[in-house]
């Protein structure tokens, strides 16, 4: 079954077909993004959240970086069906690709 992605705004109602678990997730990224502020003068109320669908599971990622350069996508482990929150850090070490 294709499920297809969906956009919506920070401090919105999440998708209704998303688990209680996983907005609560949500809102917990939202909170924590906005006291960690972001890059320059962003401000996660400004951002949107896209939702797209792997492997049947859900992945919600805030279209934000904050100060210290993480973006945070909340998701569905798919061993233990828990809701989880997956820290991309754009300032980490560089494999050595780019160089």
């Amino acid at each position: 079954m294709i499920q297809l992605g969906t956009r919506w705004a920070y401090g919105a109602t999440p998708p209704s077909r998303l688990t209680e678990d996983v907005v609560g997730i949500i809102r917990d990224v939202e909170v924590l993004a906005l006291e960690e502020g972001g890059e320059g003068d962003a401000d996660p109320r400004e951002s949107m959240w896209t939702l797209t669908w792997l492997e049947g599971r859900p992945h919600a990622t805030l279209e934000f970086i904050t100060s210290t350069g993480v973006q945070y996508t909340v998701t569905v482990n798919s061993v233990t069906g828990a809701a989880e929150v997956l820290v991309t850090d754009d300032q980490a070490e560089s494999d050595g690709w780019d160089d």
